[in-house]
Parts: C-alpha cells; structure tokens; sequence
C-alpha cells in the first residue's frame, strides 16, 4: 500500500502537483523494488481503488500494489492482443489507436505534448477514460522525472472533470498496465485505466462478459469537455 496523503478526507485533486508528482514516483519505486527483490514475482498490479462503490474498504486516499507469480488472464490477453498487431502490422497497437483517435478527435477528452486521454471506443462503463503516453513505451518505471510531473497534473485534470460532471463523489477504479517483469514487451504500450462505477453490474454482464454501456463514449467526451 501507498498511503498518499496524511491528510484523512483529500483527495487526489486536492494534493499539490509536487505531491502527485511524489505519489507516482512511489509507485514506480516499489515496482522497481519488487522486480529486484524476488525472482518468482512475474507482475505487480497497482490500483487506486475511490469509493465504496469502486471496493474500497479504507477511506484514507491510498494506492494499493499486488505482486503476482503469474501473468493474470487480462494482462495475458491484453500481451497477446498487442504481440499479433506488432507481428501482422509492424507497430504498435497502442500507437496505432493513439493516432487514429487524435485524428477522428470525437473520443480525445485531452491531448498534451506527452499524454493522450480518451473515452475509449468500446468502453465498458459511462466515462470510462484510458490514458497512455504519446511516447511509445512499454514499461511505466522508465518514465522520468518530467513526464511523471506531466503526468500527475494530467491525472489530476481528467480526476477533476470526471468529479464536475459526473459528480463530486463519484466512485472510481484507477488502475495501472505495465510490461511484466518475465523478458522484453517492445510491442507493450502501458496505460491506465478510470473506470467510474456507476451502473451496477448485473447478470448479463457476469453471464456473458458483455457489458450494458448507457452513455457512449462520444456523448461521455463532449460531455467532459463542457
């Protein structure tokens, strides 16, 4: 666990850009720990769980980190997924949909010179956001010391859209993909994932996979770029 904040009721907009910029740094540390420290570790999982509704069983603003002995079955099928597009296609799958969707716009919630955001085609979830760096780059703990501060303050503006348009208490999973630790992703793009928890998941979702999305990511990105 990292905790974030001694500050009991903050959350992630209400720290300085300094101490978001810290937080990351953090997380990337312990991710470099936990490959240094143990062989049998293959992956760690970071998430920020926000809101009971999204799990979160302490409200104390914290990041949660994972260490796994195997590749779980949504990273392998997001490797395998990314590994035949780099094989059929020659690049990468991340920076191919990076630029098509820069291109079309109707799904880009925000674009700085280093990051893309977006309200991804086939979102699970009403205002679901993905973000990845413009960079190709497969592992997060490569990330330098500017491009963490950029990206803190990114976080921190779509965080703060999601809180004004969808509502200040709204509930949400923030979660990290990074490269495994097991050998070399060149066709890896890491990213993370806002997943707010609006409707709830029912039978049909459990059931088949097939999840009931309200509000489509068009709407969802006009609607955060009020």
């Amino acid at each position: 666990m990292v905790v974030e904040s001694p500050h009991h009721s903050h959350s992630w907009t209400q720290h300085s850009s300094q101490h978001r910029t810290l937080i990351l740094q953090a997380l990337k540390e312990r991710i470099q720990a936990w490959r240094r420290q143990n062989d049998t570790i293959q992956c760690v999982q970071v998430f920020k769980n926000q809101g009971t509704a999204a799990g979160a069983s302490l409200m104390h603003p914290h990041f949660q980190i994972v260490a796994l002995p195997m590749v779980p079955p949504v990273w392998q099928r997001k490797l395998l997924m990314a590994r035949h597009f780099w094989h059929t296609q020659a690049e990468c799958l991340y920076c191919a949909m990076g630029e098509a969707e820069a291109k079309a716009k109707e799904r880009v919630v925000e674009t700085t010179e280093d990051y893309l955001v977006t309200c991804p085609f086939a979102s699970r979830f009403p205002y679901q956001l993905h973000l990845q760096p413009r960079q190709h780059q497969s592992d997060f703990t490569l990330v330098d010391e500017a491009n963490l501060e950029s990206l803190a303050c990114v976080l921190r503006r779509v965080l703060q859209k999601l809180s004004d348009h969808v509502g200040e208490s709204v509930a949400y999973n923030l979660i990290l993909h990074t490269a495994p630790f097991d050998g070399q992703y060149p066709y890896f793009h890491w990213h993370w994932e806002i997943l707010p928890r609006g409707p709830t998941v029912a039978g049909l979702e459990w059931g088949t996979g097939f999840y009931v999305n309200s509000v489509p990511p068009e709407v969802a990105c006009a609607v955060l770029k009020r």
